[in-house]
């Protein structure tokens, strides 16, 4: 058996890792729409 702390510790980890990729994603996303907007004016 896995002790809940470690197992605890493993999901914030991963929930944490998946928010800041979402987040860079989205960031990304944008940068691109702002460019897009860019060469259509």
């Amino acid at each position: 058996m896995t002790p809940a702390p470690f197992v605890n510790k493993l999901v914030s980890l991963k929930q944490s890792i998946f928010y800041i990729l979402s987040f860079r994603i989205c960031f990304q996303i944008k940068k691109k729409k702002k460019k897009l907007d860019h060469f259509q004016i």
